[in-house]
């Protein structure tokens, strides 16, 4: 016996349903991956803002470029903003806050001891001291930022798409 087209007809008319169900479930699935892929790339903007905030303060402390004090508060106002959001975007125990918070220290000192350095009467022999401190912080600044690049490589990789 074989089937008429009327059987045909019915056969599709039932199958249709199910067919749209299929291909609405394949299309929120997709909807889901693009969600999560965008989601990892907000994050990793985010993350990836903080360690620029951190490079620009680095740049602009070591640098010979004479940037107005304004300028520089501005600079350093986006690091302290950048290490509160650090406490949110990365974990805890990741340790990144508190390093960013040990490398803030020294731009302070780096900062604060120039400034001494600029006013005149200072004893020779404490213009020395003050001078060998901000030599000491500068050179344990690079090491500092290297601290904080590793800590947040792991959170920066986008090699692959999966999290």
């Amino acid at each position: 016996m074989s089937a008429s087209p009327r059987d045909w007809f019915d056969y599709v008319v039932a199958l249709t349903p199910a067919v749209i169900a299929v291909f609405v479930a394949f299309v929120a699935y997709r909807q889901w991956q693009v969600a999560g892929h965008k989601l990892r790339l907000d994050l990793y903007n985010k993350r990836f803002a903080v360690l620029e905030a951190t490079l620009t303060l680095y740049q602009e402390t070591l640098s010979a470029t004479k940037l107005t004090e304004d300028e520089f508060e501005e600079v350093h106002r986006r690091f302290i903003t950048a290490i509160i959001e650090s406490r949110f975007l990365f974990s805890e125990k990741s340790g990144i806050s508190k390093l960013m918070e040990i490398f803030n220290t020294s731009v302070f000192i780096v900062k604060g001891s120039r400034s001494v350095m600029k006013h005149a009467g200072i004893p020779p022999e404490e213009l020395s001291k003050v001078f060998n401190k901000v030599t000491d912080e500068q050179m344990q600044m690079p090491k500092k930022l290297e601290n904080i690049e590793r800590a947040m490589k792991p959170y920066l990789e986008f090699t692959k798409l999966s999290a």
